[in-house]
Order: structure tokens, then sequence, then C-alpha cells
């Protein structure tokens, strides 16, 4: 009986065992099947449907590092660098060896200002391979960000020895010699890097860059014609060109170079769409709506176009038009964010911030590093009068998005408002460099100086807005306060008559003159301005 029992429970273990192994080598098979199917469709860059392979891979193996480093990678081309910094990082936890998911983990807590932890894993490569040219450049890189110039160049000195006709390493010492003010040592630095390369179109462009720097136009554009002859076939010459003279603003010549590119790939909607950005710039809505549709018909994922067409026609108030195609956009892809936004846009100008405030969460959920969405969000909050939620949101618009003249100007307007006066002068002036013509940052740059009692500045600028602007009455309000600060009560009155002559229903400028006009005596001068203001 006991032997009868002993066999049964002998033959219930072998079974068992032969289940599992079965269940785990099924297990095992469906896994590599979905890592096979993943790797083809990487071949085919459909990187969307790779992703969804990988996953499920991962689902079946959570802790096979070819998976996560795979995914890691897939997710980086479909643009998803918050995803793809967790799976490189599971990937190079689970594999230590594995160099390239350590340095593209690097390379990602770099662009993500994680310097501190950029280091560290910069460690973790050279120490298992000194000779890793891609992390000494990075850590040339981090050095130099962090200010330490003689670090950064042992670090690319170290690359030379490795790796003497790299292209990339004379591009990054010249980065270094430039930090150090060393022209002559930056300018042979990229003569260096072309005579290695003589394809690579960065390098022209800034060689180019770096003689404008110099004031030294004529060479800049010999460099851009040597690339262009080198290169006549591609359009991203004649892009690069068409940047340099949109900068200098000879838009004619901007509008050539583009046009060239165009005709070299005329079934390229990417260069409609640049074309289309152009115009934007230019504030030419017509230009800019045809060379966005001319996109629209050519590409064969037309859903981002589209909603750039509604985020134009949102900038120029077109609001009927941007609700349409935002609305075509989302039926093509449901997940456009740039539909979203435009959609959380006209919300935000119709008042609907409770409805607003979810639709761009939902967005940064998606894309956290997208700083209009953030600056869409502070407007909201502010809306609602929720300022402190509208300064967070604002200030992570400017760390994302530091070009946006926009949200510094509502920065300077809620750092005003808290009167950290230094803080919101530096945004102003910040918001005035990136637009020239910003009236309300210019304001509130003259404010500051008001709060500073740096008058002599306020005077400057306010004389100056009076002059831009003559048709807004802040500027001679604002001239009447300083001169009534520095008791000039002749000055000042004249100052708040000009606003009163600007802007006739102003009470705060009637009340200005009528208090400087009883002040000085001239009772009846008071009493006729206050009969006529109440007459109209």
């Amino acid at each position: 009986m006991k032997k009868n029992m002993l066999n049964v429970a002998v033959l219930f273990a072998v079974v068992f065992f032969l289940l599992f192994s079965f269940g785990c080598s099924n297990k095992e098979e469906k896994k590599q099947k979905h890592y096979s199917k993943a790797m083809e469709l990487v071949a085919k860059e459909d990187y969307k449907a790779a992703v969804i392979e990988l996953r499920n891979a991962i689902q079946l193996a959570p802790k096979d590092a070819p998976s996560r480093y795979q995914l890691g990678l897939a997710l980086l081309k479909t643009e998803d660098p918050k995803g793809a910094f967790k799976q490189l990082g599971i990937a190079a936890s689970l594999d230590p060896d594995n160099l390239d998911a350590q340095y593209k983990v690097a390379t990602l807590l770099f662009l993500g200002k994680g310097y501190e932890e950029c280091r560290k894993k910069l460690e973790i490569i050279l120490a298992k391979d000194p000779r890793h040219v891609d992390g000494l450049i990075l850590l040339a890189n981090l050095e130099t960000t962090e200010g330490k110039l003689p670090q950064a160049t042992a670090a690319i000195n170290r690359a030379l020895v490795i790796a003497p006709n790299d292209d990339r390493l004379y591009v990054v010492r010249a980065t270094i010699m430039m930090k150090e003010n060393k022209l002559p040592e930056t300018e042979a630095a990229l003569q260096k890097a072309l005579s290695l390369n003589g394809k690579k179109i960065d390098i022209y462009r800034m060689l180019a860059m770096f003689y404008m720097g110099q004031g030294k136009r004529s060479q800049a554009e010999d460099v851009l014609r040597t690339m262009a002859a080198k290169m006549p076939d591609s359009p991203e010459v004649y892009i690069v060109q068409a940047q340099f003279y949109e900068q200098l603003k000879e838009l004619d010549k901007a509008v050539l170079n583009l046009e060239k590119a165009v005709r070299l790939k005329p079934k390229d909607s990417t260069l409609y769409v640049m074309l289309g950005n152009f115009f934007r710039r230019q504030k030419d809505f017509d230009k800019a709506n045809s060379a966005y549709q001319k996109a629209v018909e050519l590409s064969d994922a037309p859903a981002p176009i589209i909603a750039l067409v509604a985020d134009l026609a949102f900038e120029f108030g077109k609001f009927d038009q941007a609700k349409a195609k935002s609305e075509e956009a989302l039926a093509k892809d449901p997940g456009s964010a740039g539909a979203k936004l435009v959609k959380a846009k006209l919300l935000v100008q119709d008042k609907k911030f409770n409805d607003a405030l979810p639709l761009l969460d939902a967005i940064i959920r998606e894309q956290s590093r997208w700083g209009e969405v953030y600056f869409f969000k502070a407007l909201a909050h502010l809306g609602k009068n929720e300022k402190e939620l509208a300064m967070g949101a604002v200030q992570d618009a400017v760390k994302y998005a530091p070009e946006n003249f926009k949200a510094r100007t509502l920065l300077a307007e809620l750092l005003f408002d808290k009167q950290a006066y230094a803080e919101a002068r530096e945004q102003a002036i910040s918001a005035l460099r990136l637009e020239q013509n910003n009236y309300f940052a210019a304001v509130i740059l003259g404010k500051c100086f008001i709060q500073e009692k740096s008058y002599p500045e306020a005077i400057r600028l306010f004389t100056s807005l009076q002059k831009a602007a003559p048709k807004e009455s802040f500027p001679p309000y604002a001239l009447g306060l300083i001169y009534l600060a520095q008791k000039k009560d002749n000055e000042a009155i004249a100052a708040f008559k000009q606003a009163v002559a600007v802007a006739p229903q102003s009470s705060v400028a009637v009340g200005s003159v009528v208090g400087l006009s009883l002040k000085a005596g001239k009772k009846q001068d008071a009493y006729n301005l206050l009969r006529q203001k109440v007459a109209e």
C-alpha cells in the first residue's frame, strides 16, 4: 500500500514537472514570437506596432533585458522620452553590461538636467569601457554645461586619442573653445571637423553662426555657398540658408531658399509644413494656410498637420475654423495632441476653465515637456483667480519653452503682483529680447523701474512707449506718476493731461489732474475739467 502511494506521489511529481516545464517553454516561445515580430516591425520602422509587441513580450517575461532595451529604443522613436527612460533604466539594471542602455539613460538624464545622476551613469560606463567615445563626448558636454571647462577639455582630449578622425569631437572642442573665448581655436576646430566630414550640414551651420557672431557676414555666406556646392540636391541645405536669411530679416531670400527645397522634393509634406511655419512667423495667414493645406494633401498621416491648420486659425482669431479643423484632426486621430491643445485653447478662450484644465492635464500626462500646454494651463488657472497655481504652470511653461515670450510676459506680471520686482524685471527683459514690440512686457518693465525708483530708466522707457503707442494712455500716466514721485508737479500735470487726452474716461488720470490743479491753487482749472467730464 505504502509502495503504491509512493509510486502515485512520484508520478504526480513527474506530471507536475512536465506540465510546469511545458508551461514555461510555452511562455518562452510566446515571448520570443512577440519579440521577433517586434524586430520585424522595427526593421520596417513601424515603431508604434513594435511597442505593442514588445509590451506583450515583457508581460510574459518581465525580466527579459533585451525586450526592455528594444522597447526603450522604440519609445524613443515614438517620441516618448519618459517611457523610454523607464524601460532603458530597467534594461540597464537587468543587464549592467549593456553599455548602450546605460549611455542612453545617461543622455536622457543630461537632457532632463539630472546632471548628478548622469555623472554616476557615465562613471559606470567609463569604468567598464574607458574607450567609450560617446560616453566621453557626453562627459565633455556635461562638464561644459556645469562650467568645468578644463575637465571638459580633458574629456575631449581623451576621446581624440581614441578617435582622432571623429568629426564630432572637434565640434565639441569648438564649443568648449568658444566658451573660453578662444576664437582662433574655435574656428580651427570647426574647420577640422569639416575637413573630416564635408557632408554634415550641422557643422556648416555652426561655422556660419560663428562667423556671424564675429560680424563676418561674407565669410558666413561663403560657408553656406560651399555647403550648397557640396550638397546641391539636399533640401536641408536650402532650409539652413532660409533660416540664415530669415534671421537677417532678408525675407525674400529666405522664401527663395525654402522654395528651392520644395522643388527638390515636391512630394515631401514636411517641407510644405516648414514653408507654412515660415509664413506663419511673418503673420501671413493665407500663405501659411495654403502651404499647410498642400502638406495635408501630400501626407499619409495628415492629422498633426490638420491640427497645425487649426492652431493657425486660432492664432489669427478664426475660432470657428479652428474648432472645425481640430474636430477634423481628432476624427482622423483621436489621440492627436495638437488637436486636443487647440480644443483646450478654445475652451480657455470661451472662459470654460473647468473644462479646459482636465484636457490640458491629460495632454501633460502624455507630453510632460510641452511648454505651450503649461502656458494655457496658467491662463486657465488665472481665469479662475488661482494665482499660485497659475504661477507654477507658467514657470513650467518658461522652463520647457524658454523662447515663449508670452509665457515670460505672464510670469513677469505674476511676479510683479507678488512684489518680486527684480525677478519680474528679468522676465520682462527676457520677453522683450524675444519680441521687441512686446508692449505689455515693456509696461511691466517700466513699472518695475518705478518700484525700484530707477526713475531715469523708467522715463526713457515710457517716453519711448508713448511715441511707439500714441493711442495708449498708460505711458503718459506712468510718466505723471514718476514726475509726481520726483516732486515735479508741473511735468506731472502735463503728463496726466496727455493721458486724459488719450483716454478721456480714465478716472485715475482725471483725478490726478484735478488733484494737482487744486494743489497748485488752480481751482478753476480743476472745476472746469470736472464739469467737462460730467457733461460728457
